[in-house]
């Protein structure tokens, strides 16, 4: 028999959800402006006519966040790109003079590149802690580290600890990743506190805006999401660098997907 109360149940339930989808879509379309790939047209989504480098950043963090085969070469491969990517946004946004990435995509190993910052700024001195191995270390939970000089060259500037997260469990590592009492058994912390930044493929929706609040309170740190770096790349649409490595995201992503 018809039940005209549940029928209206499932229509409230119905019209919730296209209602939140709706602000959701809305609130994306607010939060990224022209770097927002596609067009809102009532409920449908369809993709803009122009291909731009700002556009295509989106795609290839949406990319990564949907990759299925998170193993295997390719996949090292984009985690590499993204880290390096990162890296490079970060030192543009916040005018970095220098920047090292200390991943697993790292030119050398750990204690190769913090001899290399320490030579350039005088800061973060080799000196593993005697108890621990330090030949096996491989990024002491960092992915990459600019660094902002404060107008002369003495010691005392900024440093940006970073780590990229492209699977879904980012938000344990920030209860897990840079923290002081892993990277301090290896070198010497800066006179300055760091400024820890974690940056991630996937957008934190507004439903879950407290995911990201909390993450930056138990990361101490900040937290940049598939919105925000996107916002940085439409500013960085002529940099050759940040567009090669948009493109080498976006046909890795596609081998992982």
């Amino acid at each position: 028999d018809f039940d005209s109360e549940e029928y209206a149940r499932d229509d409230q339930y119905n019209d919730d959800q296209q209602g939140r989808i709706l602000e959701e879509l809305e609130n994306r379309v607010g939060l990224l402006g022209n770097g927002y790939p596609f067009e809102l047209k009532g409920m449908s989504l369809s993709c803009k006519a122009t291909a731009q480098v700002q556009s295509n950043a989106y795609v290839a963090l949406l990319k990564i966040s949907l990759a299925t085969r998170k193993q295997g070469t390719d996949w090292l491969k984009l985690v590499n790109c993204f880290e390096n990517l990162s890296a490079i946004v970060i030192r543009e946004f916040f005018q970095c003079r220098d920047m090292w990435w200390t991943g697993a995509g790292s030119p050398g190993p750990l204690k190769e590149r913090i001899d290399e910052i320490h030579a350039e700024t005088g800061e973060l001195a080799w000196g593993p802690d005697p108890d621990f191995d330090s030949s096996r270390v491989k990024d002491a939970g960092l992915d990459f580290i600019n660094y902002r000089n404060l107008v002369d060259d003495r010691k005392g500037g900024i440093f940006y600890f970073g780590q990229s997260a492209c699977g879904n469990d980012w938000i344990s590592k920030v209860q897990t990743d840079l923290r002081q009492s892993d990277y301090g058994q290896y070198f010497r912390a800066p006179y300055a506190n760091p400024v820890k930044v974690l940056t991630i493929p996937h957008l934190i929706t507004r439903d879950h805006a407290n995911t990201m609040l909390r993450a930056m309170r138990r990361l101490s740190g900040l937290v940049f999401d598939r919105a925000r770096l996107t916002r940085l790349i439409c500013n960085m649409a002529e940099n050759g660098e940040v567009k090669d490595k948009v493109s080498e995201i976006s046909e890795l992503a596609e081998k992982c997907n």
